[in-house]
Formats: structure tokens, sequence, C-alpha cells
């Protein structure tokens, strides 16, 4: 599915449990695989957020080299990467 930003319209809504805090793209739910997530909060997702390689994280709160981090290793909550 294309999405069209002149329209807004190409990408099913959001499921209703869904997690409102990661963007996935393509947008699809796959309970088996899923692509790269991007989430965003506060403080360092360095052992807290669980992700896997490619995901990535937008601090609120951060800093030079403390707002954008991605999962560089692992496949629990470790392995974040201030870039």
């Amino acid at each position: 599915m294309t999405y069209d930003p002149e329209t807004a319209t190409g990408l099913p809504a959001r499921p209703a449990d869904a997690d409102p805090k990661y963007i996935q793209f393509p947008y699809e739910v796959d309970v088996e695989t899923r692509g790269p997530r991007i989430y965003w909060g506060t403080g360092s997702p360095e052992g807290v957020v669980t992700g896997i390689v490619g995901d990535a994280f937008i601090r609120q709160d951060g800093g030079a080299g403390t707002t954008w981090y991605l999962k560089e290793t692992g496949s629990g909550n470790t392995g974040w990467a201030g870039v």
C-alpha cells in the first residue's frame, strides 16, 4: 500500500491494541516478524527499551549525542548507542 501525502491516505488505521509510542515502516502488523521501529520517550533507552538491531529511539530530553539512539547490537534492552 502506498502512502499519498497530498490526501493523507494509504495507510490503515493503527490497531486499537498497538503501542502508541512507536511507528513502524512499512506499516503492517505481524506478530512473527517486523521491521525496524522508531520509539520515543525520556531518558536513555539503554536497559529500558527492548528492541531489535536497526530500531531507533528519539530522546525527548536529550542533548548533544544523547537525543538520537540506534539499536546496534543484541536483541534485548541493551545495545543502544547515541549518535
